[in-house]
């Protein structure tokens, strides 16, 4: 059996790498260079080791260098992935001192570019991308009535680095937007974006790059059922082959995007440069993303479209179809694989909530 190692600095997404890794038949060891991370305790991961964080990051290189590379003749890895942002960058770092192939194309100045909100959105300005109408707030004294209603209400209050939604809110009107950032509170460090709220359907483009060149992708809808649906859309793939273009980006991402339910029209939102909450979403749909990368630490061809189309449910809307026996005929034998994996590893997800 083949055997990758993952460096991994977050264990939401590092488990779900690890899902897809071991679906794909190999052996899995962990890294970590995270001050906790709860994929130890996973029944599908074959062995586990944590870098010790003391002194800078300079030694936490040297350390990391040193482990692997004693253990990469015994360990036999045919490739290292980072599940995240962080461990991506840490890798690309240290790609040309490590013993394994690596998949981390691109430097962190690099990923910070891609990552932070206001960034992206000049970014595909300049590109002469369509994007929501967005202003920077630099502090709570300088945002006026004429800029949020340059963007138009109702608009959204975005962090510039949150993930997953963190700290995103809706505001209809102004003065309730002021009374929000006069106050102190989580995800409200300035500088802060403002954005115009496009009321649509959510679409994700994954992918695998390289020097800024997709090399393959999916695409999925947050469908009203509850779903993932995954389907064809020339247009979403073209204006993400732009943007990563443009960023001149490499790595594994995830593309968010927005089409106007009224008008059609399709806007870019963020890119996630990292592995995405959804991975083993489209691995079940035939898209082993995390599998593929390996390929490509090994400069081995891809697929250009692995993903079979199709709709795909997530274990938590399972569970609440459970409640309506009728509609579990929705599901396919692949989507009750999917169920069956996550609550076949129970461990992980209850020490992440509990500690």
């Amino acid at each position: 059996m083949e055997r990758v190692l993952i460096c991994s600095n977050n264990e939401s997404i590092g488990l779900k790498v690890l899902y897809c890794l071991r679906a794909a038949g190999f052996g899995v060891d962990v890294v970590s260079i995270a001050r906790r991370n709860a994929t130890r305790f996973s029944r599908y991961l074959s062995r586990f080791k944590t870098v010790s964080r003391e002194g800078d990051s300079a030694q936490l290189s040297t350390r990391l260098v040193d482990w692997v590379n004693r253990a990469a003749d015994r360990r036999q890895w045919v490739a290292i992935l980072g599940d995240d942002i962080h461990s991506h960058g840490v890798l690309h770092s240290l790609r040309d001192r490590l013993r394994v192939p690596t998949f981390a194309p691109s430097g962190p100045e690099l990923l910070e570019a891609c990552h932070d909100k206001w960034s992206f959105y000049c970014k595909l300005c300049e590109a002469g991308l369509q994007v929501p109408r967005s202003h920077l707030v630099g502090d709570r004294h300088s945002l006026k009535l004429e800029d949020a209603e340059r963007v138009g209400f109702p608009l959204l209050v975005k962090p510039l680095n949150a993930e997953s939604s963190h700290g995103i809110r809706r505001f209809d009107d102004f003065a309730t937007l002021v009374d929000y950032l006069a106050t102190p509170g989580p995800y409200k460090s300035f500088p802060l974006m403002i954005q115009q709220y496009i009321q649509g359907h959510t679409i994700g483009l994954s992918l695998l790059a390289t020097e800024g060149r997709i090399e393959c992708h999916d695409v999925q809808l947050h469908a009203d059922d509850g779903s993932r649906l995954f389907y064809r859309d020339p247009e979403v793939v073209e204006v993400g082959r732009r943007i990563v273009d443009a960023f001149g980006y490499g790595g594994p991402g995830h593309i968010d995007f927005v089409r106007d339910d009224a008008s059609g029209a399709l806007y870019a939102l963020e890119l996630n440069c990292r592995f995405w909450y959804s991975v083993t979403v489209s691995m079940w749909r035939g898209g082993n993303f995390p599998a593929l990368a390996v390929k490509l630490a090994r400069q081995e061809p891809v697929p250009e479209s692995p993903t079979t189309l199709g709709a795909y449910f997530q274990p938590g809307t399972v569970l609440q179809k459970l409640r309506r026996p009728g509609s579990l005929v929705k599901l396919d034998a692949a989507n009750w694989r999917g169920f069956w994996q996550a609550v076949s590893d129970p461990t992980p997800h209850l020490m992440h909530k509990l500690f």
